[in-house]
């Protein structure tokens, strides 16, 4: 029966005890050991087994793959499996495990989970290999947990932290607690008559949580959207303000203006041109356009900063 917990003793899904039946494997049929050879001297020995142990592929598995299995306890705890562990087989071909606990949990190896063996002491018969037998892997948890664990179902009498995400003596269940609700039955009724304020004990537990760990929190950046990265963007009188400084930025939005650099030969770019006015001079660059009448040329500026002039006065200054 699952969960397992330790110091608890093993017993099956029903509740029972654990039996063993000795199977014959062509015909499936419990076998006594009075009616073989076996006689009725047959004990067998209860072990743990790494969770990993493959069983299930119907290949089965050799007695050395069986030892190699075993699970042994850790340096300086008690044995792992405590109880009566080496139990005899009745004339009806059954074997009871009446008394049998952990003593340890499984997180400690590799699978985190355990199984159970059972093998036939060599020195209680003499004949055929009898096949061991091997239970499901399970996990075996610390019995401080069992005081903790949730019922599957719940009973309405149960204590409201039973339910599933609500921890014992939590913030959760303290809140819960603190609106009179104690059990599930109380939660059900609360949850029928308020669901909203209901879902608002959590809300509120939240908000506490970041207001009293507001040091830890840490800020997001998030893509800012486009239309306001627009309004970001420097006016005209800025952008005077800005070209006081040693580098000046031209831009243009036509595709078709096209530039003469140092050797005089047009280039066509849409990007803007940067210059300083340490290397600008008026006959150092110009700028003219072999198909249209717009051309641009450098024009005296105050201070320290130029400014470029079309052809037409209609068209106004470039800055």
């Amino acid at each position: 029966m699952l969960p397992v917990f330790t110091n608890n003793k093993l017993v099956d899904d029903t509740n029972n005890e654990i039996e063993i039946h000795l199977v014959d494997t062509r015909t499936n049929y419990v076998i006594t050991p009075a009616s073989t050879h076996l006689g009725s001297s047959l004990r067998l020995e209860v072990l743990v087994l790494d969770g990993d142990f493959r069983c299930e592929d119907g290949e089965g598995w050799t007695v050395d793959q069986f030892n190699a299995a075993i699970i042994r306890s850790r340096e300086g705890k008690r044995p792992l499996l405590v109880g009566t562990l080496n139990v005899a087989m009745n004339n009806h071909g059954v074997a009871v495990i009446d008394d049998a606990s952990f003593t340890d949990n499984s997180s400690w190896i590799r699978s985190r989970k355990f199984r159970i063996g059972v093998r036939a002491m060599p020195t209680s018969y003499f004949g055929v290999r009898i096949k061991e037998a091997v239970s499901e892997s399970f996990t075996v948890k610390d019995h401080r947990g069992e005081l903790y664990k949730k019922h599957y179902p719940p009973s309405l009498t149960d204590n409201v932290w039973r339910l599933k995400n609500i921890g014992k003596e939590g913030p959760i269940d303290k809140r819960l607690e603190s609106e009179g609700i104690k059990n599930v039955q109380d939660f059900l009724k609360f949850n029928t008559i308020n669901p909203d304020k209901l879902k608002t004990v959590h809300v509120q537990q939240l908000a506490t949580q970041a207001y009293q760990q507001w040091d830890q929190l840490e800020e997001v950046a998030s893509e800012m959207p486009l239309a306001a990265i627009k309004t970001l963007i420097p006016t005209s009188n800025s952008l005077r303000e800005q070209s006081e400084s040693q580098e000046s930025m031209i831009s243009s939005g036509s595709p078709n203006v096209r530039y003469l650099d140092c050797t005089e030969t047009p280039t066509s770019s849409a990007a803007a041109a940067m210059a300083t006015n340490s290397s600008l001079t008026s006959d150092a660059a110009a700028a003219v356009s072999a198909n249209h009448d717009l051309f641009w040329s450098p024009s005296p500026a105050p201070e320290d900063h130029f400014v470029w002039q079309n052809s037409n006065d209609d068209l106004g200054c470039w800055d």
